[in-house]
């Protein structure tokens, strides 16, 4: 209390000038305070909106990673359940077979080869590489359909060329995963 009354009678005490130089400094002081209040205030609601916006896209990263890791679990499990139906499962054999039932015949190149994924502790993929000449679009739609019902079956890759006599030559890659077992 003591501090206000000799702050009060050290006011009146003052000129009018020393008083409007007291004041105007007081008023500056003041404004400035709350000019750097407001400016603290700005500044640390502006950075936590953009921590805010920063974990908002993680967020969303992160649950695309979930859902990702969701879908490639689901997918390994249908294959793996695809793979234990089908243990004895030969693409080579399956491919000799398929040419018969269909009555086509591929180019004598034809071949199988085991690929390792980087990475991938559990499917090896074994893929079979064949030509098929003199053909028609139509034989083409029927190989596709064909391989297309053979779930442990997909194709890898396709090239059609077109031959002079109206025909196409498919170059078309098939393949299947294998469970590693060891």
């Amino acid at each position: 209390m003591n501090f206000f009354k000799k702050t009060a009678s050290y006011i009146q005490n003052l000129n009018k000038k020393d008083f409007d130089k007291y004041l105007a400094l007081f008023i500056s002081g003041l404004i400035l305070l709350i000019i750097f209040i407001i400016y603290y205030i700005h500044t640390t609601s502006n950075n936590l909106i953009y921590k805010i916006n920063f974990n908002k896209k993680l967020s969303l990263k992160t649950e695309k990673i979930i859902n990702n890791y969701q879908r490639l679990k689901s997918e390994e499990n249908k294959l793996l359940k695809l793979l234990e139906k089908n243990k004895d499962f030969n693409i080579k054999t399956y491919f000799e077979q398929f040419c018969s039932q269909y009555q086509i015949i591929p180019e004598s190149n034809w071949e199988t080869t085991t690929r390792s994924f980087p990475g991938n502790e559990k499917f090896d993929e074994i893929s079979l590489t064949a030509t098929f000449k003199n053909q028609t679009t139509k034989d083409l739609v029927n190989l596709l359909e064909a391989f297309d019902k053979k779930e442990i079956i997909y194709v890898k890759e396709l090239s059609i060329t077109s031959e002079q006599d109206k025909t196409i030559t498919i170059n078309i890659t098939i393949a299947t995963k294998k469970y590693k077992r060891g």
